[in-house]
């Protein structure tokens, strides 16, 4: 890729449920910010585009901060982070304050859990939405291969548009195990 070339990228991926954890030692979580890094270092983007969720989306979002890449917080509704608990509201409120610019995909506040599912995926199709097929710009998505839920919607999206995806599989992180990948949730 020339030096020249205006890369922008549209991160998704999964939540810190499914990704070992929301301890800052968890190592799932050190694996996959690693692979990000790879990724951003070698795309050297002029933008990123952050849909601020809890997981992957923040831990982008921290990397952009470090590594001094603009990025876009795109947020679903204004009160997105309201029942999160102080400490992630916190991480958040620092985060959107360093962004280069914040996109609110809707100016409601009273969101239905139904609503707010809608929400972020409008927000990733918006971000998806923002990428040109015709360059170098690209998707990339922290995903395990699970074909529910928001992560692979946004893939698929991407497929569709012709866009780009690169793959942070945490399935291949060193030591994983379904059992210290899911953390707090229930199967059926």
């Amino acid at each position: 890729m020339k030096a020249d070339q205006d890369v922008k990228i549209a991160l998704t991926g999964h939540r810190p449920q499914r990704l070992g954890g929301f301890s800052p030692d968890n190592p799932l979580r050190a694996w996959v910010v690693g692979e990000l890094r790879r990724y951003l270092i070698m795309l050297n983007p002029s933008l990123v585009y952050c849909g601020m969720a809890l997981g992957f989306d923040q831990w982008g979002a921290a990397l952009c901060v470090e590594l001094r890449i603009p990025f876009v917080a795109a947020i679903p509704f204004r009160t997105y982070s309201a029942r999160w608990p102080v400490e992630s509201r916190e991480v958040f409120s620092s985060l959107v304050g360093k962004a280069e610019s914040v996109h609110v995909v809707s100016s409601s506040t009273l969101i239905s859990h139904a609503i707010a599912a809608r929400l972020c995926l409008q927000r990733n199709v918006w971000m998806v939405d923002q990428l040109d097929p015709k360059g170098f710009d690209c998707v990339v998505a922290c995903w395990d291969g699970n074909e529910n839920g928001g992560t692979v919607s946004t893939v698929r999206y991407a497929e569709k548009k012709k866009i780009g995806v690169g793959r942070i599989d945490p399935r291949q992180a060193p030591g994983y195990t379904w059992k210290t990948a899911y953390v707090g949730r229930t199967f059926r």
